[in-house]
């Protein structure tokens, strides 16, 4: 249907969701928490077995699943257990709807972790850079570091909670990864340059994943 299209009124309202969680880690486990966000297309078993290097029996590491599942591949024909299943954060249908959620969906899965008083960790890969940098700016979570991952700020940060925040940035790059944006890097830059936050950047020789070496080293570099 083409854009401008007159369509009919519609309404909002909530609706009970279950969520999935995978999880590596004792959950008393006492040297950090980390939330581990995947990317687009991704499902969280599956991306959590980039974290097995950190589960030395001190950490633990937790990977909500985006509540919105799809087939992916051809959207054409029947779909059966051969075909791929992935899951997004959002989309630009219903956005601030979607933002809600998920920031919501965040919080209570860090809850359900119980905090304690070890340091927590929040790492966003690909689309998951942007969900974790609104989630923990909306909600001034308050992590020991937010590291970024194949993905910078999202275009519509909040400004000022970016200021506020306590927190350190670790923007990660694959030197190989055919999806940056010098221009957008730039602005993430000054981004954070203005608001006065700590930041780091760290690379790595692939493209867009996740390296395992390079997670340990961060592990160590920032004592979680």
């Amino acid at each position: 249907m083409k854009a401008g299209a007159d369509l009919p009124p519609v309404e909002y309202l909530q609706t009970r969701r279950t969520a999935r969680l995978a999880h590596l880690g004792h959950r008393d486990a006492s040297r950090s928490l980390w939330m581990c966000l995947h990317g687009y297309r991704q499902l969280a078993p599956w991306f959590l077995r980039h974290f097995r290097g950190l589960d030395d029996g001190t950490r633990r590491m937790v990977a909500p699943e985006a509540l919105n599942r799809f087939y992916v591949g051809d959207p054409d024909g029947r779909h059966g257990i051969e075909t791929r299943v992935g899951a997004t954060w959002m989309t630009r249908e219903a956005r601030e709807s979607e933002i809600d959620d998920y920031a919501h969906y965040l919080s209570v899965a860090l809850k359900a972790q119980g905090r304690k008083e070890r340091p927590l960790v929040a790492l966003g890969f690909s689309q998951g850079a942007h969900t974790v940098s609104r989630w923990v700016l909306r909600e001034r979570i308050a992590p020991r570091i937010v590291i970024l991952w194949g993905e910078g700020l999202p275009h519509d940060v909040d400004e000022d909670a970016l200021t506020t925040l306590d927190t350190c940035w670790v923007l990660v790059r694959g030197e190989a990864d055919r999806s940056r944006e010098p221009r957008r890097e730039e602005r993430d830059h000054a981004r954070l340059t203005a608001a006065e936050a700590h930041w780091h950047v760290r690379t790595h020789p692939g493209g867009h994943r996740i390296a395992g070496g390079l997670l340990e080293k961060l592990a160590e570099e920032f004592s979680v």
